[in-house]
């Protein structure tokens, strides 16, 4: 019980950490290492995520699960609190995130692919959600 509250707590821990403390867009030291900082984001969740697991189709599941659960947690904390500052001190929100969109766009680099959004929603955080709760109603089961 113990591990699966810090698997859910991690990913909305890093999100917010990364709004906070780092940010992706314009700084260095994440634009200059992008790829390995997510390599080393991805391989920290994956091991975070097999604490405690045996070696099972039922751990294999939960680990995906949360390897799905990580990434859509960790943004939408981070997107959450942009959306927060924007709403709070608009003037200031503009300065430190340098755009003046407070929520999604097409255009943003997160938005893989460039779909279309959803509702104002990338389209994979619907993915990831669907994801989510197949395997939780499989794990459930």
């Amino acid at each position: 019980m113990l591990a699966q509250i810090l698997k859910t707590i991690v990913p909305i821990l890093w999100g917010a950490a990364e709004n906070r403390l780092w940010k992706e867009h314009g700084e260095n030291f994440i634009l200059n290492h992008f790829k390995l900082y997510h390599i080393f984001m991805f391989s920290l969740f994956a091991v975070i995520n097999a604490i405690g697991l045996t070696f099972s189709l039922q751990s294999f599941g939960e680990w995906l699960f949360f390897m799905a659960f990580d990434p859509l947690s960790l943004d939408v904390a981070w997107w959450f609190i942009r959306y927060y500052d924007f709403n709070k001190n608009y003037g200031k929100a503009v300065i430190s995130y340098g755009e003046t969109n407070a929520w999604h766009s097409k255009t943003d680099w997160d938005n893989w692919l460039g779909l279309p959004l959803i509702f104002g929603i990338y389209w994979w955080w619907y993915v990831f959600t669907a994801i989510c709760i197949i395997l939780g109603v499989v794990l459930l089961i």
